[in-house]
């Protein structure tokens, strides 16, 4: 090897350990980044690891590459891998990541090598911060620094691992023979991720499923599955022999769906052969759907129904476990013909929706007691700008099935039937004390702060029952930006309305995932001020529900949907003493 060869390690190296404590702060900042940008576009991979390459790694391959002149000529120093669960979300990555980063150099280790000889699976990028982004205060002393990131699915993982610490790290000349059986197990593996992705699918599936299958029962609107069943000429011959036949469906409770049009025009609709039959409200109980059998569907001699966008008083029908039943029965207007098809079918089981509670922030115990001498959170009660506030409780909503909490899209059903807005999360706070100020987080403090995940949840402007203009806001009236303690993390807060001793927030509900098989909870941070001497006696008690209240138990052209009745019970929180 030349004298240069050996000379310019030496510089490369130095170089190296200067920068050591710049390559491990990019690292961890690199980590950090791509797991909010893969929050925020709802995606959760297996894990998300960083590395700085150690000194001998990087020795050893400075020798070997004479084209390598200065450290920053070396681009895989500083490495993000990100694993995911399956092999098909490597690509959902790929896209994000050469959206958000400047990319030098990809390599598809998937496609571009003979995979009989090698079996490793992987996609490579050499990347750089992009200009937006390495221009701001926080990233400008990493502009100039290169880093690799590989993608590759849990399982090709797996292999690569064992592969690399038992062959090519371990310095063995692996025989041609052993290579042949790496390669046919990366080719197993292949085929077990694609029925891990079946699997993934039936159960998010299921997850779809179960939610429309299980309504809430607070709720006065709620979306029913869809209702199938099928008409044939030897079991029903009435049903052939005149025209026109209307479908009758019967329900053990009101139907809420809003009325579109005249003539009752609901949202719910008949499919009947592929026909698509706009639905009718018949009475406050019942759908109709006229013309549903016409004469050229009865020569078929079988005609298959699916009824979508039912929407159901659950509310009104009282004991917990009681289920939503149908009873489906063809009508002849033109010879008063009625024919019984189905007798109380089950359409939906109720759960509830909700289950609240309060709780004492990192462990502490409620009912939290001031006392009016001392004040609580003065520094905030006497400045919005000061940053040393601490939660005093937190509420605590959690779902009473997976899926109960929607967006607005999820809300809306299969069929896309209009909403307003998402699931809303109201809680209410009364007998507030006089000369007392409440604040809450604007959005959810659930899960680890160091993973800085997306919120699930963001304060909203509304009125006391949860009702607003649909659209994204945080209610203005004051707010601060806060650092809590003990936790010292920085969140927003926002000075809640407060009508008499009557203060309210309502959280809408943003997370899209409906494949999800627990159920979610979510916590809000509450912060009581007040400046020493100043507040009144009293007691705050809370009241968790689901929002948009309303009183609302037929059909309505106007109220939104979706709406729930009041089922919360008050839970003391705080209360101030002398």
């Amino acid at each position: 090897m030349p004298f240069l060869r050996w000379m310019e390690p030496i510089s490369i190296m130095e170089e190296y350990d200067a920068q050591r404590g710049l390559y491990s702060d990019y690292a961890l900042t690199l980590q950090s980044l791509i797991r909010d940008l893969l929050a925020a576009d709802n995606f959760r991979p297996h894990s998300i690891q960083q590395r700085v390459k150690g000194r001998t790694s990087l020795a050893r391959k400075v020798l070997s590459h004479v084209e390598y002149v200065s450290a920053n000529d070396i681009t895989d120093i500083v490495g993000v891998r990100i694993i995911t669960y399956f092999a098909d979300e490597v690509d959902a990555v790929a896209e994000l990541v050469e959206r958000q980063f400047k990319v030098y150099k990809k390599s598809d280790w998937r496609t571009e090598h003979d995979l009989n000889e090698f079996g490793y699976r992987s996609l490579h990028y050499v990347l750089g911060l992009n200009t937006g982004r390495s221009s701001l205060l926080e990233y400008k002393r990493f502009a100039d620094l290169k880093f690799e990131i590989q993608i590759r699915s849990i399982l090709d993982h797996a292999w690569a691992e064992i592969y690399h610490d038992r062959g090519y790290k371990g310095g063995l000349l692996i025989p041609p023979t052993v290579q042949r059986h790496f390669s046919e197990l990366a080719a197993s593996l292949g085929n077990i991720d694609r029925q891990f992705q079946g699997l993934r699918d039936e159960i998010q599936e299921h997850g779809r499923t179960l939610v429309w299958k299980t309504a809430r029962e607070e709720g006065t609107a709620e979306l029913i599955g869809d209702i199938m069943f099928e008409i044939r000429k030897e079991q029903f011959p009435l049903v052939f022999q005149s025209s026109p036949w209307d479908i009758v469906v019967f329900f053990n409770t009101n139907v809420s769906a809003r009325i579109v049009g005249a003539q009752y025009a609901s949202e719910a609709i008949a499919f009947a052969n592929g026909k698509r039959v706009p639905g009718r409200q018949d009475s406050a109980s019942s759908l109709v759907f006229m013309d549903a059998i016409p004469e050229e569907t009865r020569e078929l001699g079988v005609c298959r129904v699916r009824v979508a966008n039912v929407r159901l008083n659950v509310f009104q029908l009282g004991p917990k476990d009681t289920p939503t039943t149908a009873t489906i029965e063809a009508r002849s207007r033109a010879i008063g013909e009625r024919v019984k098809l189905a007798d109380q079918v089950e359409v939906g089981r109720r759960r509830a929706g909700l289950a609240f509670r309060v709780c004492g922030h990192d462990g502490g115990q409620v009912p939290v007691a001031f006392t009016i001498a001392a004040g609580v959170n003065t520094s905030l009660a006497a400045d919005l700008g000061a940053k040393d506030a601490n939660v005093n409780f937190e509420l605590c909503f959690r779902e009473g099935f997976p899926g109960a909490f929607r967006t607005d899209l999820q809300e809306a059903g299969t069929g896309g039937a209009k909403v307003d807005f998402g699931t809303r999360l109201r809680a209410r706070l009364s007998g507030l004390p006089d000369k007392v100020e409440v604040y809450a987080t604007a959005t959810d403090i659930s899960g680890d702060p160091a993973n800085r995940s997306h919120c699930k949840a963001r304060l909203i402007m509304t009125n006391i029952v949860g009702n607003s203009a649909p659209g994204p806001g945080v209610p203005a009236k004051a707010t601060a930006a806060a650092r809590l303690k003990p936790s010292h993390r920085d969140v927003q807060l926002v000075c809640l309305e407060r009508s008499g001793t009557t203060a309210w927030a309502v959280w809408e509900w943003t997370d899209g995932d409906t494949g999800r098989t627990t159920p979610e909870e979510v916590r809000f941070g509450v912060v009581i001020a007040a400046k020493a001497g100043e507040a009144t006696l009293g007691s705050v008690l809370v009241t968790g529900e689901l929002a948009p209240l309303s009183n609302v138990v037929l059909a309505s052209s106007t109220d939104p949907i979706p709406r729930f009745a009041s089922v919360g019970s008050n839970l003391e929180a705080c209360s101030f003493r002398d």
